[in-house]
């Protein structure tokens, strides 16, 4: 879809749901660069939701739109009650979260309130601990706000704005957009909606804001009456994503949970494994025009040499990371993306660095949170994420060559298959589905590691995964405990 065209669209979705946006240049002069987006009610100018964008300066403007409406959908402004089902945290522990960092937590907790949402295998798969009914609240569904809809089948818009180069959010250019033909999988084809059966995840665990003193209303209503504090360091939006069709929205959202697994596992081989580790190093020079491009800009915008760097992890979806060291003025820096196209998560990355950086130029903008107490040296090192030792060990490899992917259909297919062949099951459910086609998921993958929460300063440990493989780069660690 040509860029006027998507700008349209995500512009026709703002005007249903009755907001308009407010938008900065966070960059002038930047090729890539990053804007700004605020979203305010007609008549109000307090920001209901916000988001940044980046790319080209048109890509980047409708991007910022777009990531927006997605944290208005999955955030408090968008919620459905009557989604929400209860259940007992012990039987949640016992079931696929078992597999989950939380697990522990949960198992020690009373009580049988914790609001949940429904999800279903992604593709078909099955969980042998599927199946927990929990207790539905009242249905119901919000009113008078434009987000039910009918699933437009979609023409191929894109959640980070489709450039002039024809890529859409993956980097695949050509293929129908609208294939949500997902093979028994965990959406319906036209509405997205989620069937009866499925199994219950934590709404905390993919809603920060309903953790926030000022949901305290929102959970009494719906009778949760847990204690969160031992959980909330846990909570982040990973796995949310909109697109214009189910298959673009899950594409995206299985690529972040994959993403953040693969950095939790660098901090974990970087910092709790033991001497040894090596991490493999991008050869600037084997960068394609678009990458080459964005890394320059990048070590302009940051005065730091940049290192990209491949942490492609055993699921083997391309994964990189765009990083530039702490110093004593600032912490690190860094910028991440997977892609099934090798070139395409490099500038992912490296796009995501330039914006990560001209977001702090912005009010209140993105800073990351204090170190770990020293009580806990090795969780310390890890928030710090000081790669200066590791990458005098680098070994430098060439960018590797993209092969045809298909599809976004096509893409989860492979994505959900190379997770399944590690033996996770990715899960996922429709948030809201548009009029205009605009959907928002959320996807989750037990067992993925969430460690990454370390460097924004909260005091997580790593789960079963990273705990492993910690322990197979060196038998002599001592792995945190909280």
């Amino acid at each position: 879809m040509a860029l006027p065209v998507a700008t349209r669209r995500v512009r026709a979705t703002l005007s249903a749901l009755g907001l308009r946006a407010r938008l900065v240049d966070a960059g002038p002069g930047h090729d890539p660069c990053a804007w700004w987006c605020d979203l305010l009610g007609e008549g109000d100018a307090e920001s209901v939701a916000c988001g940044m964008g980046k790319g080209s300066r048109e890509e980047a403007r409708t991007g910022a739109l777009f990531e927006a409406v997605e944290h208005y959908l999955t955030g408090p402004a968008g919620f459905d009650p009557g989604t929400v089902a209860l259940a007992a945290p012990a039987e949640l522990a016992a079931g696929p979260l078992c597999e989950d960092v939380c697990a522990a937590l949960l198992t020690r907790m009373s009580g049988r309130g914790m609001a949940c949402a429904r999800y279903r295998a992604i593709g078909g798969g099955k969980h042998p601990r599927d199946g927990l009914s929990g207790r539905p609240l009242a249905e119901g569904r919000l009113s008078g706000d434009g987000l039910s809809g009918d699933g437009f089948g979609g023409d191929g818009l894109n959640s980070d704005g489709v450039g002039g180069d024809g890529l859409n959010r993956d980097g695949f250019s050509g293929g129908d957009l609208a294939d949500d033909s997902l093979g028994g999988g965990v959406l319906d084809a036209e509405s997205g909606a989620v069937g009866e059966g499925g199994v219950l995840v934590p709404l905390f665990l993919s809603a920060p804001w309903y953790l926030e003193a000022g949901s305290a209303p929102l959970r009494e209503l719906l009778d949760d009456r847990c204690d969160y504090a031992d959980l909330m360091r846990y909570s982040c939006n990973s796995g949310s994503a909109v697109g214009v069709t189910v298959a673009e929205a899950l594409l995206h959202a299985l690529n972040e949970a994959i993403e953040r697994d693969a950095l939790s596992l660098l901090l974990v081989r970087a910092f709790l494994g033991g001497p040894g580790f090596r991490p493999r190093l991008i050869d600037p020079g084997t960068l394609p025009d678009g990458p080459a491009r964005a890394y320059a800009v990048a070590g302009k915008l940051t005065g730091s040499p940049v290192h990209l760097l491949d942490i492609t992890s055993d699921l083997g979806v391309p994964t990189m990371l765009a990083y530039t060291l702490p110093t004593s003025r600032h912490p690190h820096r860094r910028g991440t993306g997977t892609s099934l196209s090798p070139s395409h998560a490099a500038w992912r990355a490296l796009t995501e660095l330039v914006q990560t950086t001209l977001g702090e130029r912005l009010p209140g903008g993105t800073h990351r949170g204090p170190a770990a107490p020293a009580a806990h040296p090795g969780l310390r090192a890890c928030s710090r994420f000081d790669l200066g030792r590791a990458l005098r060990e680098a070994r430098v490899v060439p960018l590797s060559s993209d092969a045809p992917a298909g599809t976004p259909g096509d893409q989860v297919r492979t994505v959900v298959a190379a997770l399944a062949a590690r033996g996770f099951t990715a899960y996922g459910r429709t948030v809201h589905t548009l009029p205009s086609g605009v959907t928002a998921v959320h996807v989750f993958v037990p067992g993925l590691e969430r460690f990454m929460l370390v460097t924004d300063g909260n005091l997580v440990i790593p789960g079963r995964r990273g705990r492993a493989a910690a322990l197979s780069a060196s038998e002599n660690v001592s792995l945190p405990r909280l």
